[in-house]
C-alpha cells in the first residue's frame, strides 16, 4: 500500500513539474558532454560561464533579466511605475542566479557587477530602513571592488565608487576612506586623471591636509597630479568639445588648492612669486603692496630676494610713515606673520574704549583670517564682534556674505548641491547688510544678482525631497539656518 501511495506522489509531482523536467536525462545515462572548451586568454580571471555544464541556462538567465531592465526603463519613462514595480523583483531573481554562479559573465564585461549596483542603489532610495540602507551600501561597496579585481579599469573603477560614496550615500562612509578609493583612482590614472574624479578627490584632499590627517608630503605628490591633469585636460579639451567643463573645474580647483597656503610651507617659494607677482602690480597701493610682501614672506621669501626687494623699496617710499613704531600690526603682516598681525589687531580693538575704532580692528581682523589665513570660522566671529561695536554698519555683514559665498569650493567640490547651497546664506547676509546700511546698497544688489542664479535649480531641490521655503540648515562650517530658493 506504502509502494502504491509513494508511486501515484511521484507521478504526480512528475505532472506538475515544468517541461524541462520531462528532458533531464535518466539517472542511468551518461551526463551530456559539457560545452566545447574556451579560450581564456583575455578573459577576465574570475569565474564566467564558459564551460560550465549549465552555460545555456545562464546566458538565458542574462538575457532575460537584461530584457527586464530595458523594459523597466521603457516603463519608467512613460511613469508607468505600476508595470515596472515587479519586473525588479523578476530582473533581480534572475540577475543573482546568474551573478552567484558567473559573476564575470562571458568573461569580457563587467555587466554583472554594474546592474548589481543598479539594483542595490535602487533598494537603497527606496528604503526607510536604515539597516536595510546599511546593507544595500555594503552590497554596493563589494561589488565595486569585486568589479575592480575582476575586470580591471581600477582609474574609472574606483572613481565611480568614490563619486558614488561622496555625492550619493553621505554618511555611510568617513572622508578618509572615501579618500583612500579616490587614491586608489588617481593612481591608475597617473598624470592623466578624469575630470569627474579631480573636484572631489581635491576637496578631500585639502580637508585632510588642512584637518593634518593627510602629511604634506603625500598631499604635495597629488597635487602635482592635479595640476597635471587639468593642464592636459584643458590642452585636449577643444578636440573632445569639453574646454567649457574643463575650464569650470580648473578655476574651481584653482580655488579650492589655494586653501592650502594657510598652511605655512606646504607651497614653495615659486608658487607664491608665481601666483602673487602679477605684472599690473600698483607699486602706489600701499594696501596691494602690503599684502602681497606678507604673502611672499610666507611663502619664505627673504628680505634681500631680488624678487621681493623692489616691493620692498616701493612700499618704503610711497607708503612708510617715519612717525609710525618699527615694528607695527601691518608690519607684522609684511613680514609673512599674519597670526602675529591678528593678534596685534585684536589687542588694539580690546584696549580702545572708542566703538568707532574697536570696530574697524575688529573688522581688521576678520579680512585677516579670511584672506591670509583662510580661518572662516574665526573671520566670521570677528566680523559679528565688528557689527556688535558698530551699529547700523553694513560692511561686516557684506564680509560674513563673502565667506559664505567663497565656500563653495571649501564646502563641496565647487559645482553640485553642496557647494550651490551656501548662496542663500550668503544672500541673507547681503540683504541684512542693505538692510541696516544703505550705504552699501549698490554692492549688495549686485553680489545677489550675481549669485542668485548659482542657487539649486528647482529640480534640485525636489528630488532631494525638500520644497522652497523650507527651513534649511547649512552644513560645513557654516551651521546656519536659511531658507530653501531655487535659481532662475
Amino acid at each position: 500500500m506504502r509502494r502504491l501511495a509513494a508511486l501515484l506522489f511521484l507521478a504526480t509531482l512528475i505532472a506538475c513539474t515544468p517541461k524541462v523536467v520531462e528532458e533531464i536525462a535518466a539517472p542511468d545515462e551518461p551526463p551530456p558532454p559539457p560545452p566545447p572548451p574556451v579560450n581564456q586568454a583575455g578573459l577576465s580571471p574570475c569565474q564566467n560561464w564558459n564551460g560550465l555544464r549549465n552555460q545555456e541556462e545562464l546566458m538565458t538567465a542574462h538575457v532575460l533579466y537584461k530584457d527586464n531592465l530595458r523594459l523597466i526603463s521603457a516603463y519608467e519613462e512613460k511613469e508607468d511605475f505600476e508595470m515596472a514595480a515587479p519586473l525588479v523583483s523578476e530582473a533581480f531573481a534572475q540577475w543573482k542566479k546568474v551573478f552567484d554562479q558567473a559573476p564575470a559573465a562571458d568573461g569580457r564585461r563587467p555587466d554583472h557587477f554594474q546592474d548589481g549596483i543598479y539594483f542595490f542603489d535602487r533598494f537603497y532610495l527606496e528604503s526607510e530602513d536604515n539597516g536595510k540602507k546599511q546593507i544595500y551600501v555594503d552590497s554596493i561597496k563589494t561589488l565595486y571592488l569585486q568589479m575592480a579585481e575582476c575586470y580591471g579599469d581600477e582609474g574609472f573603477v574606483y572613481g565611480s565608487m568614490g563619486y558614488d560614496f561622496y555625492y550619493r550615500y553621505e554618511g555611510s562612509m568617513d572622508e578618509k576612506e572615501i579618500y583612500n578609493i579616490y587614491k586608489r583612482s588617481m593612481d591608475a590614472y597617473g598624470d592623466k586623471p578624469s575630470d569627474f574624479v579631480i573636484p572631489p578627490f581635491t576637496a578631500l584632499l585639502v580637508n585632510g591636509v588642512v584637518n593634518e590627517e593627510i602629511p604634506s608630503d603625500e598631499a604635495r605628490k597629488y597635487v602635482e597630479r592635479i595640476q597635471m591633469g587639468l593642464e592636459k585636460g584643458i590642452a585636449g579639451c577643444e578636440e573632445k568639445g569639453t574646454c567649457l567643463d574643463w575650464q569650470t573645474i580648473n578655476e574651481d580647483v584653482g580655488t579650492r588648492l589655494g586653501y592650502l597656503e594657510s598652511v605655512k610651507g606646504f607651497y614653495d617659494q615659486d608658487y607664491y612669486k608665481k601666483k602673487y607677482l602679477f605684472q599690473d602690480l600698483n607699486f602706489q597701493d600701499c594696501d596691494q603692496l602690503s599684502s602681497v610682501i606678507g604673502r611672499l614672506r610666507w611663502g619664505g621669501c627673504s628680505l634681500d630676494d631680488p624678487d621681493l626687494k623692489p616691493l620692498i623699496d616701493a612700499y618704503k617710499n610711497n607708503c612708510y610713515k617715519a612717525s609710525e613704531p618699527a615694528v607695527t600690526c601691518r608690519s607684522l603682516l609684511q613680514d609673512g606673520d599674519p597670526k602675529g598681525a591678528a593678534d596685534c589687531y585684536l589687542e588694539k580693538a580690546e584696549a580702545t574704549s572708542d566703538a568707532e575704532k574697536q570696530a574697524q580692528f575688529y573688522l581688521v581682523v576678520a579680512k585677516i583670517y579670511y584672506g591670509e589665513i583662510k580661518r572662516y570660522s574665526l573671520a566670521r566671529q570677528y566680523a559679528l564682534k565688528a557689527a556688535k561695536a558698530k551699529q547700523n554698519w553694513g560692511d561686516p555683514y557684506m564680509l560674513i556674505g563673502k565667506l559664505y559665498a567663497s565656500s563653495g569650493p571649501l564646502c563641496g567640490p565647487g559645482r553640485g548641491w553642496d557647494s550651490q547651497i551656501v548662496t542663500w546664506p550668503a544672500i541673507d547676509m547681503w540683504t541684512k547688510a542693505k538692510k541696516v546700511d544703505p550705504s552699501v546698497t549698490a554692492e549688495a544688489n549686485q553680489l545677489i544678482n550675481r549669485y542668485a542664479q548659482f542657487m539649486p535649480a528647482i529640480e534640485q531641490i525636489f528630488q532631494r525631497g525638500y520644497e522652497v521655503g523650507q527651513n534649511f540648515k547649512i552644513p560645513c562650517w557654516i551651521q546656519t539656518t536659511t531658507v530653501i530658493r531655487a535659481g532662475k
